[in-house]
């Protein structure tokens, strides 16, 4: 059986957003340790008090490839927010900095 994690970001309203970022990354450094096989990163856009903070999901992915060996992958994009041709570039970008994983 193989196992993933859906990444949901959920700092504190009064949090850094680059230390949000870096506890997300130790979590999944942590649930490969456990024996997770793969990450989706959700898009997640967010007014005040700003507790989601993933505006932009294929832009995490490489960081996660950079911490652990897991496959990951965009759980969505919300395509109403996003230009589809540049979504397909940056897909297409993506899958060549993770070779394809």
């Amino acid at each position: 059986m193989r196992f993933g994690l859906f990444l949901m970001p959920e700092p504190f309203p009064w949090s850094n957003w680059t230390l949000s970022y870096d506890l997300k990354l130790e979590e999944i450094v942590v649930a490969e340790r456990f024996g997770y096989d793969e990450v989706w990163i959700g898009e997640h856009h967010t007014g005040p008090p700003r507790t989601e903070n993933i505006p932009h999901p294929t832009s995490t992915s490489p960081g996660v490839r950079a911490h652990a060996s897991h496959r990951a992958g965009t759980g969505h994009i919300n395509l109403p927010y996003h230009d589809p041709f540049m979504v397909a570039e940056r897909l297409a970008f993506l899958d060549h900095l993770t070779t394809g994983d």
